[in-house]
């Protein structure tokens, strides 16, 4: 069979047709989804890659009766914080963070630490002394 009778051959059955454009509608499908997979893959949450022993850096250090981020310090936690989290510009403006690790980058110009039944939680619109120490060890 040559490739010129075999194409002639295509042209004419509409069920041979049907056949090709499934098939080539398979192929394409499955060529997303597998470039769906890897893109997930690569965009795997930063705890993740945190958590290879490799890729760790950092820990949380007790300094007097607070547990603090050491970003350059690793080795497993010597303690956790009561509320983890941290300060951090967002679009010119000083916002807690909670559960994020690291520095603070900036300090409110108002807000407060709050007692919330056994929880710390920061209040933004709040003024007035903290009510607790987010950072004191658990």
């Amino acid at each position: 069979m040559t490739r010129d009778w075999m194409i002639r051959l295509l042209g004419r059955s509409p069920l041979v047709m049907a056949m090709v454009a499934l098939a080539a509608l398979a192929f394409a499908t499955s060529a997303a989804r597998a470039d769906a997979a890897s893109a997930t893959i690569s965009a795997a949450p930063s705890h993740e890659a945190a958590s290879s022993p490799i890729a760790a850096k950092g820990r949380y250090k007790v300094e007097g009766d607070e547990c603090i981020w050491n970003a350059t310090d690793d080795g497993p936690n010597q303690c956790e914080p009561v509320t983890p989290g941290r300060f951090k510009t967002v679009k010119k403006q000083c916002v807690w963070a909670g559960g994020e690790k690291g520095s603070d980058q900036c300090k409110p110009s108002k807000g407060r630490f709050k007692v919330d039944g056994s929880a710390c939680v920061w209040t933004p619109s709040d003024d007035g002394p903290n009510q607790c120490n987010p950072r004191k060890k658990k």
